[in-house]
């Protein structure tokens, strides 16, 4: 039982699929109020300057994972790294992110 909730759990299907800034920005959505598109833009800005704000090695890692979708291991031998050194920095890497995301705010 719990090997298929692990299973459920960390299936590739139920990961985050990101697409590119270019794409975010273009998507029109008719049924927000300016305000709200304002807002989503801001967030967007936010995300990028926050995104360069990371060291460079965190900034690699989660660029790689989470951005362009690579695995960890072909991350790891990307950057000539042990898996659990990705994910360790990736997990800096979204925490960094979260924390500076709410000083943003």
């Amino acid at each position: 039982l719990n090997l298929s909730r692990n299973y459920l759990r960390r299936a590739p299907e139920n990961k985050y699929h990101f697409i590119s800034e270019d794409t975010l920005y273009s998507l029109e959505n008719k049924d927000k109020t300016p305000d709200e598109q304002w807002e989503t833009d801001n967030r967007l800005l936010m995300l990028k300057q926050s995104l360069h704000l990371l060291q460079e090695d965190l900034r690699e890692v989660i660029t790689l994972v989470s951005l362009q979708g690579f695995s960890y291991q072909e991350t790891a031998q990307m950057l000539n790294l042990p898996i659990g050194t990705v994910k360790s920095k990736l997990f800096r890497a979204k925490d960094e992110l979260r924390y500076l995301m709410q000083r943003w705010k």
